[in-house]
């Protein structure tokens, strides 16, 4: 079965978009980006926000695709972090440590299913709770992803479809989220 990804507010299909489009969601990149795997100590916390993210799902569907997140993101993690002169590492006991929880997930979304489709009407709706929510972070994920993703080498076609998602609602919402947050703070 093909993986499809459409939005249901346009009524527009993406055939070249793949199952990468299931991670571009601003309350997923916000928690992932909360995650460090640079030693064992924070990557058992990591991990421990991710079991807990994958079981609060509120249904089949949305676990589905928290569990398959964030089994994405453990596959990813001993490929290492970038560093200023460009050397990938991982500490050794992270590496040690890992595996196990990679397996975990692995075991995890063959029980619960892969995603067959994703809705970017969905990343809309989330886009504009988490910047109704949490502005200042929304920006700053967004504008990290742009620096160290989007600019890069071969950025993919979903986070390109992602940011401008993301854009969109910021040039919306923009003054009354900032001058809530700025509120909020001053209060």
């Amino acid at each position: 079965m093909r993986f499809r990804v459409w939005d249901s507010d346009t009524e527009e299909e993406y055939p070249e978009h793949d199952i990468a489009a299931v991670s571009y969601t601003p309350s997923w990149q916000l928690l992932r980006a909360r995650c460090s795997f640079k030693s064992l100590e924070t990557a058992r916390v990591a991990v421990a926000l991710l079991l807990m993210y994958t079981d609060r799902s509120p249904d089949e569907e949305e676990r589905q695709w928290r569990v398959w997140r964030v089994a994405n993101l453990l596959r990813a993690v001993p490929r290492g972090n970038p560093t200023a002169i460009g050397i990938h590492c991982v500490d050794p006991a992270v590496g040690h440590f890992l595996p196990t929880q990679t397996d975990r997930m692995l075991k995890l979304t063959a029980k619960v299913g892969k995603p067959t489709y994703w809705d970017w009407a969905i990343t809309r709706r989330d886009a504009v709770a988490t910047w109704q929510k949490v502005p200042t972070q929304f920006r700053d994920n967004c504008t990290r992803l742009r620096v160290y993703r989007v600019r890069g080498p071969n950025p993919k076609r979903e986070l390109r479809h992602y940011m401008s998602i993301c854009e969109e609602v910021m040039d919306e919402f923009m003054p009354a989220a900032l001058f809530n947050e700025k509120e909020s703070n001053e209060g």
